[in-house]
Order: C-alpha cells, then sequence, then structure tokens
C-alpha cells in the first residue's frame, strides 16, 4: 500500500502555469509518486490541508475574491470536488483545519484577515463563523504597506497563531465555538516580514523570515507572549540573487530543522535539538525557486515553482541531511506538497 500526497498550484490568475490539484500516490520505501489521475481543476489552490481521518480535502481558492474548495477522498484516492464556499477575504494563501477537524481557518494576505469557517457533518463548510481584520504596516515599502496575514496554525496547547508579514507580527487567538478571541501579540524585528512558521516538539516555534532572510527561534513565556531567542540567516550560501526563506520544517523528533531558500535555490538544514539554531549542511533543491517542502517519512519534497517540479530527497536518518534521488514529478507551478493523514492507496 501507498501513501496519498496532494499538491497544490498556482494558475493562470496568479501568473503561473498549474492546472489545479493533483492526487499522488507515493512508494513509502523508495519515494517516488505516480500521479493517480489527471488534476482536479480549480483556481489558485496553492495551499492545501487534509481532514485528520483522511476523509477530505480543503483548497484556498480564488484570487480577489476568496474561497475555500472542499473535496472527498474516495478509498483508492480518487479527488471528488465538492464545491466552493466565499471565505470573506481576498488572496487566501493558507489553511489549517482545527485538532478537533469542527473548523477551517484560512490566512488571506491581501485583505490582511483570518475567517474560520465550520465543517458539517458531511466535510462540506457550512457557515463562516468568524473574521478578523488586522490593522498595522511595516517598514519596507511596497511589502508591508497594509497586513498580510500569510500562515495559521494551530499549537499543541489549542493557541492559534498567524503570522502578519506586512505588519511584522505574530498573532496568538484563542478558538472558541468558532470565534477567535485575541491573545498577545508579538512584534518582530522591524522589516523581517514573518511568513510561516513551525513548532518544535518541545514547543518551540520557528519562523521563516521571507524579507530579510532570517529564520527566528521563540519560546512561550508565561504570559503567552512569545520570547525570541535566536536568529539566524536562512542561508549560508545566498549566491548572487536575493534569498526569501518560504516554507519550513521540523523533524518528527525535533533534531532537525528544515528551511527552503528561493533565490538560492536550496534548503538548509539546521541543527535544532540544543538551544541554538545550528547550520549544518545547505543542499540544492534541483530547481527554480523552492515554495513549499514537506517531510514525508523518510523523504524530503520540495516544490520547485519556476521549473514545474517537486523534487524528491532521501534524508539521511543520522545527519539528517537531505539528498536528491535523481527523480521528480512534473508539475506545473507547484506551491505545496501535503501527505493526507490516514489515506492509503492502492499501488500500481
Amino acid at each position: 500500500m501507498t501513501e496519498l500526497v496532494v499538491v497544490g498550484t498556482f494558475t493562470a490568475a496568479a501568473g503561473g502555469r498549474g492546472a489545479g490539484i493533483h492526487g499522488f500516490a507515493r512508494d513509502a520505501r523508495t519515494g517516488d509518486l505516480r500521479e493517480l489521475a489527471p488534476p482536479v481543476p480549480a483556481d489558485e489552490p496553492s495551499f492545501l490541508a487534509g481532514s485528520a481521518d483522511g476523509r477530505f480535502l480543503y483548497a484556498v481558492d480564488g484570487w480577489d475574491a476568496g474561497g475555500v474548495r472542499t473535496l472527498a477522498i474516495t478509498p483508492s484516492g480518487a479527488l471528488q470536488d465538492l464545491g466552493v464556499r466565499p471565505a470573506g477575504g481576498a488572496v487566501p494563501c493558507h489553511l489549517t483545519v482545527s485538532p478537533d477537524g469542527g473548523f477551517v481557518l484560512v490566512a488571506h494576505y491581501g485583505s490582511g484577515s483570518v475567517s474560520v469557517h465550520r465543517v458539517n457533518a458531511g466535510g462540506r463548510l457550512a457557515e463562516r463563523t468568524d473574521l478578523v481584520s488586522f490593522e498595522g504596516s511595516g517598514s519596507v515599502r511596497g511589502r508591508q504597506d497594509a497586513p498580510h496575514a500569510h500562515h495559521v496554525s494551530t499549537g499543541p496547547d489549542g493557541t492559534v497563531r498567524v503570522t502578519d508579514l506586512g505588519a511584522d507580527a505574530i498573532r496568538a487567538f484563542t478558538l472558541d465555538h468558532g470565534r477567535l478571541r485575541p491573545g498577545p501579540v508579538t512584534a518582530t524585528r522591524p522589516g523581517s516580514g514573518p511568513r510561516h512558521l513551525a513548532t518544535h516538539p518541545d514547543g518551540r516555534l520557528f519562523v521563516a523570515n521571507e524579507l530579510d532572510a532570517t529564520v527566528s527561534m521563540y519560546r512561550v513565556a508565561g504570559s503567552g507572549e512569545l520570547r525570541e531567542e535566536a536568529t539566524v540567516a536562512s542561508t549560508v550560501s545566498p549566491g548572487r540573487n536575493r534569498t526569501y526563506p518560504s516554507e519550513l520544517a521540523v523533524s518528527p523528533d525535533g533534531r532537525f530543522l528544515y528551511v527552503a531558500n528561493r533565490g538560492a535555490d536550496t534548503v538548509t538544514t539546521f541543527g535544532a535539538a540544543g538551544v541554538a539554531v545550528e547550520p549544518l549542511s545547505e543542499t540544492p533543491v534541483e530547481g527554480e525557486w523552492p515554495r513549499h517542502l514537506a517531510l514525508i517519512g523518510d523523504h524530503l519534497y520540495v516544490a520547485n515553482e519556476r521549473s514545474h517540479t517537486v523534487a524528491i530527497f532521501a534524508v539521511d536518518a543520522r545527519t539528517g541531511v537531505p539528498s536528491f534521488t535523481g527523480r521528480a514529478a512534473d508539475v506545473a507551478s507547484p506551491a505545496c506538497v501535503v501527505a493526507v493523514q490516514g489515506t492509503r492507496v492502492a499501488g500500481p
């Protein structure tokens, strides 16, 4: 049996060549990806999230008028489009499913807001239960003239955190019966542009800062605010092009942190087990503009947006360093790679 891996893409509105949402069977031993069917047509499905039971997939949809698309996942791994509901914001770029599976939360880059949507018993989105709009700006003209929510996730303690790239802030909330109750707001360094975050098994948070090409490590203080403990460059070999870190992931055992660097076109491996964030190695992504990466089993998958591939790397269990397997899946304008938990599909 093999796992289901889905890939979201950028389509025409964002200048991409993508055709929609792709479903692949992943060979757990080799890491290879085998496309199961033609992609499901969708409008800018640049980020995806699966339900905890593996029966449904949610995708951001649309550009100026954003929505959320729901897809059912059959036992064979086929994706069935169940339609789109308006999300209430512009340029939805990230989403997550609440730990209890009852709500989908969406970050809207264009409108600087986060929306919350109830999930009904059949997996479809029901009514929107909340919409929170942010205020603020930053110091980088053209990128920080307004708030830009870029990432939303729920931590092990139930805290919802949103990175606001436009206002240099990480905003905390409590999800209370579908409503977002405001918590502490952590100001990041001026001009850093916090983009995405990842949570370490011990509760630390790592944040990829897009605008100053750094990675920051935070601990949660007693007040619930985040305390910055370290910041390092996201790449040790930036080359001639400016670097824009995109996605990051922590290994399940907490020993390693992986950061994708657009511009440098590398993945940096950091040691993450101790109190410091230590660069260990830097690996070319075998493509251009790594928009996203995902650790799945013993492999690292990198969505190379501008070279139209998902490159496959084997991760050394001892050193944590990824090495290119020589194989990649051809996907036009890939934007994210997600393993759907709890879903297995038959092999060829």
